[in-house]
């Protein structure tokens, strides 16, 4: 699965809406966060910034016999 990264200077998810977020500097790159209206978070609440987001992916689907 490829993740459908989107730049923030380009696109922004809706508010609050949980999103896979690529962090900016040191440390892990890829987080679960949202933004808030205003400001980056990770879900654990952290302000962080943000270079691209993705939409996050489906679920696992049951197959089918």
């Amino acid at each position: 699965m490829n993740a459908d990264w989107r730049k923030v200077s380009d696109e922004m998810p809706d508010s609050d809406q949980s999103v896979l977020i690529a962090t900016v500097g040191d440390g892990e790159p890829v987080w679960l966060g949202y933004h808030d209206g205003e400001d980056w978070l990770t879900v654990e609440g952290t302000f962080c910034e943000v270079s691209h987001w993705a939409p996050m992916p489906a679920g696992p689907q049951e197959a089918t016999r």
